[in-house]
C-alpha cells in the first residue's frame, strides 16, 4: 500500500503524520521545535526525526511502501541542509522522495483548493502572504524573533514579560499577569528588596534570561487569560498585536 509522510515543522512543535492515498491518518507523532532559524538546524532536524519515529511506531503495517515525504517547515526559506534531513529519515528506514515547502503555503493549501488567495500564520512566529496560481507571490514578516514576527505568540509573550517586569519595577501599571508569571517561573512571593530593587524582579531577571528567547512565546497564554478576565494591560498587548497584523494588509490586497 502506498504511504505518504507529511511533516509540519513549526517554531514550537513538529508534527508528523503517515497517510494513505485516501488521506487516512495511519500514524502520528509530535516533538519539539522544528524551525531552523529560531532553534538551529541540529535541533530542528532532531525534532523532525523524533516526530517521524513516533509516527512510524503507530503504523500497523510495517510492509507499506513510502512514496514521498512532504516537509512544511517554518523558516524554510533559509538554506535547509536537505542531505542531513534525508539522512535522519533514512536512519528510520524512510526513503521516500523528500519535498520541502514553507509552512505558509502548506497551511494555505490545507484550507482551500483555490489557486489565488491570502494566508496569515499567527503562531510562535508571524507571517502573511499572497498566493497566486498555487505559488507564494508576496510575503511579509516571518523574519524571526529578533527582526520581526510582529503580533506573533513570541511577540505577545515578550510584551507580557516586559509588562510584568515594568510593573515590578514601578514603571508600569499593575497587572494580574505578575503573580501568574512569577508562579510559573518558580519565583517566590516576597516584599524584600535587593540592591534597590524588589527581590522578585531580580529573580524574574535571572529566570527569564536563562531561557532561550523563543521560549518567551509560552507566556502568550498569560496575556490571553488575563485579558479575558478584564486585565487592561493584557488587553492592550493583544490590541497592539492585532494592529501589527492590520498594518500588513495594504501590502497584499489587490
Amino acid at each position: 500500500m502506498p504511504l505518504f509522510l507529511a511533516i509540519d515543522a513549526g517554531g514550537t512543535s513538529t508534527r508528523a503524520t503517515f497517510l494513505d492515498q485516501q488521506g487516512t491518518c495511519l500514524g502520528f507523532g509530535k516533538s519539539g521545535p522544528g524551525n531552523p532559524v529560531s532553534s538551529g538546524f541540529e535541533r530542528a532536524i532532531g525534532s523532525i526525526s523524533e516526530a517521524s519515529k513516533l509516527a512510524l511506531a503507530g503504523l500497523s503495517d510495517a510492509g507499506t511502501q513510502l512514496e514521498s515525504v512532504s516537509l512544511a517547515m517554518a523558516g524554510g526559506s533559509s538554506k535547509v541542509p536537505v542531505e542531513k534531513i534525508q539522512s535522519a529519515l533514512q536512519e528510520l528506514g524512510l526513503r521516500g522522495n523528500l519535498m520541502i515547502e514553507s509552512d505558509l503555503l502548506a497551511m494555505y493549501l490545507s484550507g482551500t483548493y483555490h489557486p489565488n488567495g491570502y494566508a496569515v500564520i499567527s503562531g510562535t512566529g508571524a507571517i502573511c502572504a499572497r498566493v497566486i496560481d498555487f505559488s507564494t507571490d508576496r510575503v511579509a514578516d516571518g523574519l524571526g524573533w529578533l527582526l520581526g514576527d510582529a503580533g506573533s505568540g513570541y511577540w505577545i509573550g515578550l510584551a507580557a514579560t516586559q509588562a510584568v517586569a515594568a510593573a515590578l519595577d514601578g514603571r508600569g501599571a499593575p497587572s494580574s499577569m505578575v503573580p501568574t508569571m512569577l508562579s510559573r517561573l518558580g519565583v517566590k512571593a516576597t516584599e524584600q528588596m535587593h540592591e534597590g530593587r524588589p527581590m522578585q524582579l531580580q529573580e524574574l531577571l535571572i529566570a527569564v534570561y536563562s531561557l532561550r528567547p523563543i521560549e518567551l512565546a509560552s507566556f502568550a497564554t498569560l496575556a490571553f487569560e488575563a485579558a479575558a478576565e478584564g486585565d487592561s494591560v493584557a488587553a492592550g498587548i493583544l490590541q497592539r498585536a492585532g494592529e501589527e497584523y492590520c498594518a500588513v494588509s495594504p501590502l497584499f490586497v489587490q
